[in-house]
């Protein structure tokens, strides 16, 4: 995921978020960075997951509307963002040269900063950056681990983006205490609803879970 520090202008502006997400053609990111394996993202939750929100279009790749948007939130002329990344990282190196070109069409300049990746972490726990690429893989199929660390300001202040919902809040809450079934599916679902409709981060796209095991076979 690409994670957006939106305390400040022009991230701040949810138009401009959603300007970025569209000029993004996730499904060439799929094909250069990870040789066409993975799922183009709808939401910051994966497909398959329990209480996916299957009825979410997600952010198909538009350009006209993604300049359109710019134009709406003030900023056709575009900005200079700059995206921090470890060095050495050749897949965040891959990432952000792909999305400093398709970016590029709505006016917006990536910047690519290299970072030492004790600095890179520092950055992100201190709110000190404007971009930076992401990754979450649950360690359990619940999905309030993700949720309350993605879009729950006080766990890791949404994922470090400094995202606030009050309805967001509440329902990650309540879900905690209502046991499987329709009505906490129904929490899960407007969560997602509700991140969509803010994109506090832009999710890319989905890797496979892979188990790779070993066997022996004992000689006979």
């Amino acid at each position: 995921s690409i994670t957006l520090n939106i305390r400040n202008e022009p991230l701040s502006n949810v138009k401009v978020r959603e300007a970025l997400s569209y000029a993004m053609d996730r499904q060439a990111l799929i094909d250069t960075i990870n040789f066409g394996v993975g799922t183009v993202a709808k939401t910051f939750r994966p497909p398959d997951s329990l209480y996916f929100n299957t009825n979410l279009e997600g952010w198909p790749f538009d350009l006209e509307k993604a300049k359109a948007l710019m134009a709406e939130a003030g900023y056709a002329d575009g900005f200079k963002v700059t995206a921090q990344i470890v060095t050495g990282n050749e897949s965040s190196l891959q990432l952000g040269t792909l999305l400093k070109d398709m970016w590029s069409k709505i006016n917006v300049e990536l910047v690519i900063e290299p970072m030492e990746s004790g600095l890179w972490n520092q950055s992100y726990y201190d709110n000190k950056f404007e971009i930076q690429f992401n990754y979450w893989s649950d360690d359990i199929p619940d999905p309030s681990q993700s949720v309350n660390y993605s879009v729950v300001y006080s766990t890791a202040e949404s994922f470090h983006t400094g995202f606030q919902n009050d309805e967001v809040d509440q329902l990650a809450a309540d879900a905690l205490k209502t046991p499987d079934g329709p009505e906490r599916e129904a929490m899960y679902f407007r969560i997602q609803e509700i991140f969509n409709e803010n994109i506090p981060f832009i999710p890319t796209f989905h890797n496979p879970f892979l188990v790779a095991c070993l066997l022996y076979t004992s000689p006979s």
